[in-house]
């Protein structure tokens, strides 16, 4: 994010979050969030590569990736001595960096031509089911400004997800009683987009808070209108 110009920074910035804002709304597939919020995260990061990992509780996949110099898609990689399963244990965002780092990431960089990089977990009902990550072939390519904006991202995915996993078991379950509990989980949803956005707005110029909010707006709206329809005993779409 050094070689913009603040204005077109931030309107990359906000055209990012709409992007993931719009696979929330058109409730697809986890995958397909994953890829979207990958592609915007690499874009809109001036990012050589991004992925975005599932998981587990002693390893993780990547779900989605982006760019040059990824890993392979469905790939599987141990927590244990992992960049990526420090940001796990820690569940705080991190900037990567040659510097200080150990062995088994010294390796993995020179083989891949990583230099820097960094991580930020997805978090669900405080529990770490994923992480978001960019990566660049040049030494201290991120700030912390870039890591705020990889979190807004986190956020994102972790609310886009938790709808999907609201949706698809009121679907499965296919009862009034689970479908009316989808609804308030949708509303609860919504706000927490809400929630998000104030945060969000206050970290872009002032000239892109309409944008963004508008943004925000259509998704809550659109969280509602499904609300509604659950509500009425109609399934959500």
């Amino acid at each position: 994010m050094r070689r913009v110009g603040v204005l077109h920074r931030d309107q990359l910035l906000v055209d990012g979050y709409r992007g993931v804002l719009a696979a929330v709304q058109q409730a697809r597939s986890p995958v397909a969030i994953a890829e979207t919020a990958a592609e915007y995260a690499r874009q809109v990061l001036e990012a050589d590569g991004a992925s975005v990992t599932q998981v587990a509780e002693d390893h993780y996949s990547y779900l989605a990736v982006s760019g040059r110099a990824v890993p392979r898609r469905g790939g599987v990689v141990p927590l244990a001595g992992s960049f990526t399963g420090s940001v796990v244990a820690t569940r705080q965002a991190r900037i990567f960096g040659l510097e200080g780092a150990n062995a088994a990431t010294l390796e993995r960089a020179a083989t891949t031509g990583i230099a820097s990089g960094m991580v930020a977990p997805v978090l669900v009902d405080s529990r770490v089911v994923g992480t978001i990550g960019v990566t660049s072939s040049a030494e201290r390519a991120f700030d912390v400004v870039a890591l705020d904006a990889l979190v807004g991202f986190a956020d994102l995915l972790a609310t886009a997800w938790s709808l999907h996993e609201l949706r698809a078991a009121a679907d499965a379950r296919g009862t009034r009683e689970a479908l009316v509990s989808f609804a308030a989980e949708v509303v609860e949803a919504a706000e927490g987009i809400e929630r998000l956005s104030r945060r969000l707005v206050s970290e872009v110029e002032c000239h892109t808070e309409r944008a963004l909010a508008e943004a925000i707006t259509a998704a809550a709206e659109q969280l509602a209108r499904s609300a509604a329809e659950v509500s009425a005993g109609r399934p959500p779409r």
